[in-house]
């Protein structure tokens, strides 16, 4: 079990967007635009590069929705309109807990 979210960790970690897309998620739910918000905080605090279209979060998340990283709360709502939220999965957060 710790393998295999050791190997899943580095699959996120593999790529900045999904790694700053993942580290900006939390339990609570949250829509796209305030992930962009919290995203380009962290890079803007940190001095780790350009910051992040709401187009590149929103590509982040869906991948990591796709691998159950994460959950989109509203998958019925139309991609393209405001208002999608997303939250941390629980495969998300076990790989949260073995984050040194």
């Amino acid at each position: 079990m710790q393998d295999r979210l050791e190997i899943a960790r580095a699959e996120i970690f593999r790529g900045r967007q999904h790694r700053l897309v993942f580290l900006a998620l939390e339990e609570m739910a949250y829509m796209v635009s305030e992930i962009t918000k919290n995203v380009n905080k962290s890079i803007e605090q940190t001095k780790d590069g350009k910051t992040l279209t709401l187009r590149e979060v929103s590509r982040s998340l869906k991948w990591l929705a796709k691998r159950s990283y994460a959950e989109c709360l509203n998958p019925t709502q139309k991609q393209g309109v405001k208002g999608i939220v997303y939250r941390l999965s629980s495969k998300g957060k076990q790989i949260k807990k073995i984050m040194p």
